[in-house]
Order: C-alpha cells, then structure tokens, then sequence
C-alpha cells in the first residue's frame, strides 16, 4: 500500500468519525467517507474497467438523492446570477488556456485513450457537480446549520476540498492555485445556498458549467483501438 492509499484511507476514516460526531444525519458523512474509499479502490486499481471504476465514485451520491428529497420552492432571482457569473467570469478569464487544451485534443495531440477510459470520464466531470452539490451544499447542511449555523459554509468548504484534494488523479499535480478556486467557489456556493437553500439547483448547473471544458476535452480525445491478433 502506497502512501497516497494510506493517506486516502485515513482520510475517509476522519471524515466519517468528524462529520458522523456532528452531524445528526449520518448519510452526509457515509457518503463522503464511501467516496474516499471508493477512490481508494480506483488507486488500487482494484475494479478492471476504467468505465467502471469512475461510475463507482458516483455511487454514494446516490445516498444522498434518497434522503434529501429535491427543494419544491423556486430560486430567488439573484441566486442565477450569483451562482453562473463568477463562473462566466472564470471560463473567460481562462479561456485562452481552455482553448489550447481543447485544440489539442482536436488535434490528438494526447495519447490515444481506452474508450471505456474516454466514457467514464465524461461521465465522472458530467455528473460529479451536481452529485458533490447535492452532498456538500445539500445533504451535511442539512444535519450541520441547525447546530452551527452560518459556520456551516466553511465546514462543508473543508469537506468539499478535501474531496477534490484526496480524489484528484494522482498523476496531474494540484497547485495552490487549484486549491484556491475550489475554495472561492465553494465558499461563494455554499453562501449562497445558505441564504436561499433552493439556490442548490443553481450551484448545480454553475458546478456543471465549470467542468464542461473537462467533458469536451474527453469527448474529443482519440480513442485507442483494439489489437488485432492474427492467428
């Protein structure tokens, strides 16, 4: 067992005994611990198929639609636009940098990848923000704001980094600058949901705009072809 596995390990322990000593509604914290050790299985390798392995860490989501039921109440207005125009501003901001990786793919630049790698892939960055939405502005504020109240929105902050920190492909380097941007966005989405809880649905679509770049990119990646073996 690597480092990177044990760190893994540990940290889905301490997530589960932190948030479950908190947090009256235990699925929060289940659901976040299983995806740390869901992603310990992906390390590992442990699942054979790429495809497979990437809808696994969506799995304890899952949990997480049965027990908080979607909000039947509408946005407030500003909720839309404090949600999608910082990320607006960040895609444009960056678009140049986006644009590059995109025209490389285009251009196959990358390595060929395993279609059923390609698949789950864009299935992983398509799905992830809506489900890590849910789980980090939905279902541990729910047990959370009523013993901490506002406190709530840097806690799940935490959760929410952690998250992307120990899930993150062990082969592509995080910098402080990654860290930064899940903070902000965290911070920004959780305030907003915190005043408007119906708000999650606009953390969701905006969650979902930030890593279309992700999707594209893996949609246009060459997919590496079988080889034929003559008898």
């Amino acid at each position: 067992m690597t480092r990177d596995h044990r760190l893994v390990l540990v940290a889905a322990a301490g997530c589960v005994a932190a948030v479950a000593a908190a947090d009256p509604l235990p699925s929060g914290a289940l659901a976040l611990g299983a995806i740390l050790v869901l992603n310990y299985v992906n390390m590992a390798n442990v699942i054979g198929s790429a495809f497979l392995r990437r809808l696994a860490r969506l799995v304890p989501f899952a949990v997480c639609v049965f027990v908080f039921p979607p909000s039947a109440h509408s946005p407030r207005w500003w909720a839309w636009p404090a949600c999608l125009g910082p990320v607006v501003l960040w895609q444009a901001a960056t678009w140049r940098r986006i644009r590059i990786r995109l025209s490389l793919a285009r251009r196959r630049v990358f390595p060929p990848v395993p279609a059923d790698e390609r698949a789950g892939a864009i299935a992983l960055y398509g799905l992830s923000g809506p489900c890590q939405e849910l789980l980090h502005r939905g279902v541990l504020p729910a047990g959370l704001v009523p013993l901490l109240g506002v406190a709530t929105v840097p806690i799940t902050t935490l959760t929410f980094v952690a998250e992307h920190v120990l899930t993150s492909n062990p082969n592509v380097r995080r910098t402080g600058r990654d860290i930064a941007v899940w903070t902000v966005m965290s911070l920004l989405f959780g305030a907003v949901v915190y005043i408007d809880p119906a708000a999650l649905w606009c953390a969701a679509v905006a969650h979902t705009l930030f890593n279309l770049p992700n999707v594209v990119q893996w949609s246009l990646m060459t997919v590496r072809r079988p080889i034929e073996v003559s008898a």
